[in-house]
């Protein structure tokens, strides 16, 4: 762990010199380690109790895209790795922290066990270019609707139905999509307090995403609502130039 941190150090030091390098196309991290092999079902099951649920609540909360361990089966000696997905560099970075500071509360042992374990470790940050949920440059489409919030709802009903939906999004296996709620703070403000804005990595996953039986399932849970929201809102989509 102390091989990560300091690239975590040499990274937030590359984003403070070199704001450009904070793209938003997804990050990769891949934590290798060289583990006795004895000692291997103990440390898997001291993961799924201390790891497992701080990481799926950073994907649940939508700080992470995915995660996992990967053990071999067949190949190099690197017999432990673990992999972070992010929508960038300095998301995955607060995220790692927020790990490492929940894992030392639960169980302030568990890194040292690791290390007791695992006798070598390497770390390497990936920043996706191409793939089959990307584009190769971010999101190409954005979706605004603009609105009063209507009477008898509050932000955390529009907050809850959004989850619902983004989840439903994530098991289509579409991460970096979805969709993000924001409410002005000035009271002063009586038109379009809210905004909900949809982010979408191509023109065809977003078409994908709309046909699909499970996001159309989700966006009809609450439906009287969003009736009400949709009654007297301004709706636009951009595309990137």
């Amino acid at each position: 762990m102390k091989v990560m941190k300091k690239l975590i150090l040499l990274t937030a030091l590359c984003l403070m010199c070199c704001p450009g390098i904070q793209a938003q196309n997804p990050t990769i991290v891949f934590s290798q380690n060289k583990c006795d092999y004895g000692k291997l079902t103990a440390l898997r099951e001291k993961s799924k109790e201390v790891v497992a649920p701080i990481l799926n609540d950073l994907v649940q909360k939508g700080d992470l895209l995915n995660w996992g361990v990967l053990e071999h089966e067949w190949g190099d000696e690197w017999n432990w790795n673990m992999y972070y997905a992010a929508k960038d560099i300095p998301t995955f970075l607060s995220s790692f922290n927020a790990f490492i500071e929940k894992a030392q509360e639960m169980d302030p042992e568990f890194m040292s066990e690791i290390w007791e374990t695992c006798f070598e470790h390497k770390d390497a940050m990936y920043t996706e270019t191409m793939g089959y949920n990307s584009s190769g440059s971010g999101p190409v489409v954005k979706s605004m609707t603009m609105f009063n919030m209507p009477d008898g709802y509050s932000g955390d009903d529009v907050k809850s139905s959004i989850k619902s939906v983004n989840d439903a999004i994530r098991g289509l296996g579409y991460p970096g999509n979805g969709y993000a709620f924001y409410m002005v703070n000035d009271a002063t403000v009586e038109t379009q307090q809210c905004l909900v804005e949809g982010t979408w990595l191509s023109e065809e996953v977003y078409q994908v995403i709309h046909d699909s039986e499970e996001w159309q399932t989700a966006t009809s849970n609450d439906k009287e609502m969003w009736d009400k929201i949709m009654a007297d809102r301004m709706y636009r989509r951009y595309h990137k130039q």
